[in-house]
């Protein structure tokens, strides 16, 4: 997968084969940093059942757990190199052990995240964002939406003028992580047409710019943008 950003953080690992295909297929003009976090059982279990999906039980829960286990995944702390991460606490306590231990590395990314910002508008109001944004904001409809689709949502939501060829051009550019695409299917037949929806890559990255427009949305009443009111009112629970 392309991507335009200096530095990325890859998860949902399951083996040591899965690990070693990764670097080889980066090659070695990367650095890489193997980080192996663990937490207990129990809290693991809580941390499941907060996020809400799939309807977790403890059964299912331990059900993956031993498949996952199966598959070698807690022979990846034994890899060469690898640096094993406690995650009891909090976010906050996770992100701040990962940034003390990686201080020069994050401090060379955020330099540069901070170069493109300036230059850049901000993604939240770029193509991409809007995008997510639109999609976001109709899952909780479950359609799948063309790239027509997609475009027409987007301009009545946003006030934008995009061109269905200006979607269409950003899907066709380059494969992207945050969707899902399937084929559209008329009287139960593929009729050639893509159709999208937010992977759970996506969702989160949504999720993350909305948040980012609630910090910095302006304390004075009457000023905030009609779309931030529509879109935290379209949240999935």
């Amino acid at each position: 997968m392309r991507s335009r950003s200096p530095g990325a953080v890859v998860t949902g690992f399951r083996s040591t084969k899965e690990v070693e295909i990764f670097q080889q297929e980066l090659g070695g003009g990367a650095e890489v940093a193997l980080i192996y976090l663990n937490a207990s059982a129990p809290i693991r279990l809580c941390r499941a059942i907060d996020r809400g999906r799939d309807d977790v039980t403890p059964e299912k829960f331990a059900k993956r757990d031993a498949q996952e286990i199966r598959m070698g995944l807690p022979d990846i702390a034994g890899l060469p190199n690898v640096v094993l991460q406690a995650n009891e606490g909090s976010q906050q306590e996770l992100f701040g052990a990962i940034s003390t231990r990686y201080r020069k590395a994050l401090k060379v990314y955020t330099s540069d995240r901070e170069r493109r910002a300036q230059r850049l508008k901000p993604l939240r109001f770029q193509l991409e964002g809007l995008i997510l944004r639109t999609l976001l904001a109709e899952q909780s409809t479950e359609k799948w939406l063309t790239t027509t689709e997609i475009a027409a949502a987007l301009n009545r939501r946003f006030n934008e003028a995009k061109s269905k060829n200006n979607v269409s051009r950003y899907f066709n550019q380059e494969f992207h992580s945050y969707y899902e695409l399937r084929f559209r299917e008329r009287d139960g037949k593929q009729i050639g047409v893509l159709e999208y929806q937010l992977s759970a890559t996506g969702l989160s990255r949504a999720m993350q710019l909305h948040a980012e427009l609630v910090v910095s949305r302006p304390r004075r009443r009457g000023t905030e943008r009609a779309e931030h009111a529509q879109l935290s009112l379209m949240l999935p629970p």
